[in-house]
């Protein structure tokens, strides 16, 4: 039985996803607001990184929470659409 959270990465970046934190800043780069901080992802050739502590440990063995993300963002242009009206929003509040 699952002692700590039992989330899966996928299920963890869906989620992410579905609550508009992952927001992409160019082709091959996001921003992830994680559960505990936030993340800068980026593309580098053919290989993914993020700033996470697990992704520096243990990224060798697989992708972590935001790097799935930000790559299933990639193919979901519709959840940018949230991150891109708050955006403008404020932006509005700034200029006003």
């Amino acid at each position: 039985m699952c002692q700590r959270n039992c989330e899966s990465t996928t299920d963890k970046a869906v989620r992410l996803i579905e609550n508009h934190r992952v927001i992409l800043t160019g082709f091959g780069t996001g921003l992830v607001i994680g559960d505990n901080d936030t993340y800068q992802v980026e593309k580098k050739g053919l290989h993914w990184s993020c700033d996470c502590k697990w992704a520096r440990f243990r990224g060798h063995l697989k992708d972590c929470s935001h790097i799935v993300a930000v790559k299933r963002a990639r193919k979901e242009p519709q959840s940018q659409v949230a991150v891109a009206k708050l955006a403008d929003l404020l932006m509005e509040a700034q200029v006003g």
